[in-house]
């Protein structure tokens, strides 16, 4: 990475941090000063059963999860890799075969 990209990413790190320090600065006296129950919080997460509850700065949101999605991803996966292999030994064979060729040449 070049030395402006550099720069730049550290200059980005740097900017995004000092926003979340201010928003946690924020929160901290907001929390202080008005003492909401529960205190309001940047990001908190829970998993209840099949269902993930998500706050951000008090705004809830829920998501369904689906307790058999790893083992489809997996069977998927394997397929995939199957399908992967059986064209790189065709590729590989096609080499071979061409390789070949060119070493039979006079």
């Amino acid at each position: 990475m070049s030395l402006p990209g550099r720069s730049m990413l550290v200059s980005m790190g740097i900017y995004i941090g000092l926003i979340f320090v201010g928003i946690n600065i924020c929160l901290t006296h907001y929390n202080r000063l008005v003492a909401p129950d529960p205190p309001l919080r940047l990001f908190e997460w829970r998993v209840e059963g099949e269902k993930v509850e998500i706050s951000l700065l008090g705004d809830s949101h829920t998501l369904q999860v689906h307790r058999d999605l790893p083992a489809n991803l997996e069977e998927r996966f394997g397929e995939l890799l199957q399908i992967g292999q059986g064209e790189a030994f065709r590729w590989l064979d096609y080499v071979r075969q061409k390789a070949r060729e060119m070493e039979n040449r006079p």
